[in-house]
C-alpha cells in the first residue's frame, strides 16, 4: 500500500491514539508552549535553499530528512551534513527556494509507519532536553498523543519539525502532489535503498 496513506494530513494523531494498554482514554488537552526554540520549527525557502545546495553539492541529490525515519543514518551514509535548525525542510519549501533546479534534481525520501514513528518520535524528545523543554514532552505516552490532538486542534500541526505528519514534508502545500519520487521505507530500509542504487545518481 501507500507508505504516506496512514500519515497523509493533519488529521493523523487519531491514528496515535494506541498504547501498550490499547486504545487512549480521554484526557485533557495539554496545551504546547507558545515559543519554540530554535531548531525545533518547519524551516522556510530562506534556509532550505542553503540546505538544497549543500544536497547538490555533496551527493548530487536532495534528501528529504523525515524526522525518526531513520534520516540521520542515511545521512551519514551520504555525507550529507546535520546542521541544527535546517534538517528537516519540507520539500515544498525546497521547491520554492530553488523553483528552476528543483524539478531536475533527484529527490528522495524515508518514510515509516506512524504509530512507530510517534513512539520514536515520543521517547526521542523525552530524552533530549532542547526537544523535551520546547515541546513539554509529557513522560506519559498517552498524554503526549492528548498534545498531539490538542497542536491539531490548534491548526497548527504542520508548524513542527517533530510533529508535522510525513505528508507535510513531502507533498505540495495543497497535499496533493508528491514532490519526492522516490521512497524507501524504514521498516524495509536495506532492500529499498539497494532498489534505488541502480537508478540514481549520487547513492
Amino acid at each position: 500500500g501507500d507508505p504516506l496513506a496512514l500519515d497523509g494530513d493533519a488529521a493523523c494523531p487519531s491514528l496515535l491514539q494506541v498504547e501498550a494498554s490499547g486504545h487512549a482514554k480521554s484526557r485533557q488537552p495539554i496545551p504546547l508552549l507558545a515559543k519554540l526554540a530554535f531548531g525545533y520549527t518547519v524551516p522556510g525557502p530562506a534556509t532550505c535553499g542553503k540546505v538544497f545546495d549543500i544536497h547538490v553539492a555533496v551527493r548530487e541529490l536532495l534528501y528529504v530528512h523525515v524526522p525518526k525515519a531513520a534520516g540521520t543514518t542515511i545521512k551519514a551514509a551520504l555525507g550529507i551534513p546535520m546542521i541544527r535548525g535546517t534538517n528537516h525542510c519540507p520539500a515544498s519549501a525546497f521547491r520554492a527556494a530553488r523553483p528552476a533546479a528543483f524539478p531536475r534534481v533527484a529527490r528522495v525520501a524515508s518514510v515509516r509507519h506512524p504509530w512507530s514513528r510517534a513512539v520514536s518520535l515520543w521517547a526521542f524528545c523525552l530524552g533530549t532536553a532542547g526537544c523535551r523543554d520546547a515541546y513539554a514532552v509529557p513522560h506519559n505516552f498517552s498524554a503526549y498523543v492528548a498534545q498531539l490532538e490538542a497542536v491539531a486542534a490548534q491548526g497548527r500541526l504542520n508548524d513542527f519539525a517533530q510533529y508535522a505528519p510525513q505528508a507535510v514534508l513531502l507533498f505540495d502545500e495543497p497535499g496533493e502532489t508528491l514532490l519526492v519520487p522516490h521512497l524507501v521505507r524504514t521498516e524495509s530500509l536495506q532492500e529499498d535503498w539497494q532498489g534505488l542504487r541502480g537508478k540514481l545518481r549520487g547513492l
